[in-house]
């Protein structure tokens, strides 16, 4: 069979899917709308699926001896700080940093809530960090990141400059029901997308550059039964508003109100909503240390 590929021609194809963010990218991800978003995230996380999730990405690392009590870890775009507290619990220290500052007070403040120690938060914009400046080149032996728009567009290097072992993304590649699904066609009165979600092309295009520099990722796939319980107010309205706004292509603030009265009529004597779906996550590991060429 002819050849009509290049290793060059496919690492810059691969390269632009991984860096391709929307053009709206740097307004939707500021410290103030992060800040904005904390609380509902921090709830989101505290929900059964997603500490499952957290307690099965740890058990992975685990197996791979990748948590001792000799490892330092980072976690890009830590949030509220589920995942940086329970690596914590085997490795020596684990440091989340994040855009917002009321991320990490969630973070910190759960730390203590479970009496762990040995964890540290810098409030730090990712793609302005001086690694060397703040003494993070080379410094971890594991850099983790899941589904944070941190390290979009070049962070990639950045990542992996961080790193003297091993590095981790984890992206939603498929979900289905739930509240979203609910809100795509009852609001938007469209059938709702399961088939892929909005970062499954960050998860093809990641894997493909990786290969392609050498670097032999280990892939595997992560299903999460989730169960979402959030509260009816302005704040859950934007954050819907915005994931129904990337998945189908409308404008986020068009999109609120609607949203917002929905939430409000269909919560319950508590102002809550209570709803079930399922999430995939691609999770993508490989060794800094491992090119081939």
């Amino acid at each position: 069979m002819e050849q009509n590929w290049s290793t060059a021609g496919d690492l810059a194809h691969f390269k632009e899917i991984w860096e391709y963010r929307r053009p709206d990218h740097e307004r939707k991800h500021t410290k103030e709308r992060w800040d904005e978003r904390a609380r509902v995230w921090a709830e989101g996380m505290g929900n059964g699926g997603p500490q499952e999730r957290v307690k099965a990405t740890a058990e992975y690392f685990r197996a791979r001896g990748l948590l001792g009590g000799g490892d330092d870890v980072i976690d890009v775009g830590c949030g509220p700080g589920r995942f940086v507290v329970e690596f914590a619990k085997t490795a020596r220290h684990v440091v989340g940093t994040d855009l917002s500052g009321r991320m990490l007070a969630y973070g910190a403040r759960y730390a203590e809530e479970l009496g762990v120690e040995n964890t540290s938060y810098v409030e730090a914009d990712f793609q302005k960090a001086d690694l060397d400046e703040l003494g993070w080149r080379n410094r971890f032996d594991l850099v983790f990141s899941s589904i944070t728009p941190a390290i979009g567009g070049a962070g990639l290097q950045k990542l992996m400059d961080m790193s003297r072992g091993w590095c981790f993304n984890s992206c939603v590649v498929r979900s289905a029901g739930g509240l979203e699904d609910e809100l795509a066609q009852n609001v938007l009165g469209r059938e709702p997308q399961a088939k892929q979600s909005g970062h499954w092309q960050w998860f093809y295009g990641l894997f493909n550059l990786l290969l392609l520099e050498g670097c032999f990722p280990e892939t595997t796939y992560y299903k999460e039964a989730r169960r979402t319980v959030v509260q009816a107010d302005a704040a859950t309205a934007r954050a819907y508003a915005e994931r129904l706004a990337r998945v189908y292509g409308l404008e986020e603030d068009v999109l609120f109100h609607p949203v917002a009265r929905y939430l409000e009529r269909h919560a319950d004597g508590d102002g809550l909503l209570d709803r079930r779906g399922d999430r995939w996550y691609g999770w993508i590991l490989w060794n800094v240390n491992s090119k081939k060429w």
